[in-house]
């Protein structure tokens, strides 16, 4: 009987959000990550009924997949995107078939689809967000790395060229200059802020890497002031403190307060995009307080938010964290593509495996800005003149918080982490 060779094919994904506002524009782009931020805008509505219901499934994943991750993570800060992971995932949906390409539907929150709907999705959502908002900068791209002795199917090259713009390399992948070429494209793509993906050479039996690298850069829609910046406290979960640059300013803006959290949302550019900051409560664990913390709530409060004038204190933050998503996906149910007896990758080659699922993200968080818009300052002032004025919310960031970031209409979640200590 011919004894069958299993060979791993391990899929890495770099992400990285710049929450300042100095917006570096992402000169580095390869010619065909730009040439995709030049294309059309698809005749697509987000407010359709059907995609709205979709991106919510693949939102409420987003939540499911934060849960298991934090479990991993109980002691330290962490961040994932969500919307980088999901990409990657529509690219392996590709060559995958049967109960493994269920299992991957499933977590994408696209049970029952078809993967080229799938990935049409995807696509489109894609060229949306590269439109919305010209004061940010937000950027999407995708690379295949095959071993230079490996057969891969050709509609698998195909569809991920056409459908997500992939660059593909082929290149002896358990070699230095390999790991430096895949840590540049990925410094590249990053606009500098990941600089090494791979720490050690690709296994000698690899034969195929998948990777996603997501880049955005958003303007405040209100800076906050360098000359209010001020040195303070911030008390970590552990109960120590810590001493930040910790930023204030009072302005109008959509919050709400709920039993044990606040919740504010900080446009940025136009306010397509937003920063949602979940506040426990003085006195509330953020473990115990959050621990049912869903999409379908998060809407649900958001949807009966009011306009407060809040005083904010916002710390600096520079965080890099590093996941491997492994475990977490499996527990969502995306077991067989980990699995040597039941993956399932025949559209992309035989006797192949997912390895490893890893994801490298950065955030960094300061004042500058630019000054509120005429949409910003519409949005402030929405409510009738012969209203109460509003109340005053103290929103003080000076203990353990969860954000999200997150674009409007579709509810889409490109980041979100949960920052116990600074």
């Amino acid at each position: 009987m011919k004894r069958n060779t299993f060979k791993a094919m391990a899929l890495l994904i770099p992400a990285f959000l710049l929450a300042s506002t100095s917006c570096v524009k992402n000169k580095q782009h390869s010619p065909k990550a730009e040439a995709a931020q030049e294309i059309k805008k698809p005749e697509i509505s987000p407010l359709d009924s059907v995609i709205r219901h979709d991106f919510k499934s693949s939102n409420e994943m987003a939540f499911s997949l934060f849960k298991q991750v934090d479990k991993q993570k109980r002691s330290g800060n962490f961040m994932i995107s969500p919307l980088s992971l999901t990409n990657a995932l529509a690219m392996l949906a590709n060559g995958a078939d049967g109960t493994t390409l269920k299992q991957i539907a499933d977590v994408l929150g696209a049970k029952d689809m078809s993967v080229d709907k799938i990935c049409k999705q995807y696509r489109d959502l894609d060229v949306y967000l590269k439109s919305i908002d010209k004061e940010t900068s937000f950027a999407n791209a995708s690379s295949i790395w095959i071993d230079n002795k490996f057969q891969v199917k050709a509609a698998f090259i195909k569809n991920n060229k056409e459908i997500f713009n992939a660059e593909v390399y082929n290149e002896p992948l358990a070699t230095e200059k390999t790991k430096n070429d895949i840590n540049s494209w990925c410094d590249k793509h990053t606009n500098g802020h990941i600089k090494e993906i791979l720490h050690n050479l690709p296994s000698p039996d690899s034969r195929m890497l998948l990777m996603n690298a997501l880049y955005f850069n958003g303007k405040w829609a209100s800076a906050f002031s360098k000359e209010d910046t001020k040195e303070e406290f911030f008390k970590n979960s552990d109960g120590s403190k810590s001493k930040v640059n910790m930023m204030h300013k009072f302005e109008g803006m959509r919050a709400c307060v709920c039993d044990k959290f606040d919740i504010v949302e900080f446009p940025y550019g136009k306010g397509d995009f937003g920063m949602v900051v979940i506040l426990p409560h003085k006195g509330e664990n953020i473990d115990i307080c959050l621990k049912n913390l869903s999409s379908k709530q998060v809407n649900k409060i958001e949807s009966n938010s009011d306009f407060y004038y809040v005083s904010v204190r916002m710390p600096h933050m520079e965080l890099n964290d590093e996941t491997d998503f492994n475990s977490p996906l499996k527990t969502l149910g995306m077991t067989d593509a980990f699995s040597i007896k039941n993956a399932n990758l025949s559209k992309i080659s035989d006797n192949l495996y997912v390895s490893n699922i890893i994801q490298k993200t950065s955030i960094k968080v300061n004042e500058q800005g630019t000054e509120a818009t005429a949409v910003t300052y519409d949005v402030i002032k929405a409510k009738d003149e012969d209203e109460p004025k509003p109340k005053i919310l103290e929103f003080y960031m000076d203990r353990p918080f969860v954000y999200l970031i997150r674009e409007k209409i579709t509810g889409t979640i490109l980041f979100m982490g949960k920052v116990r200590r600074l």
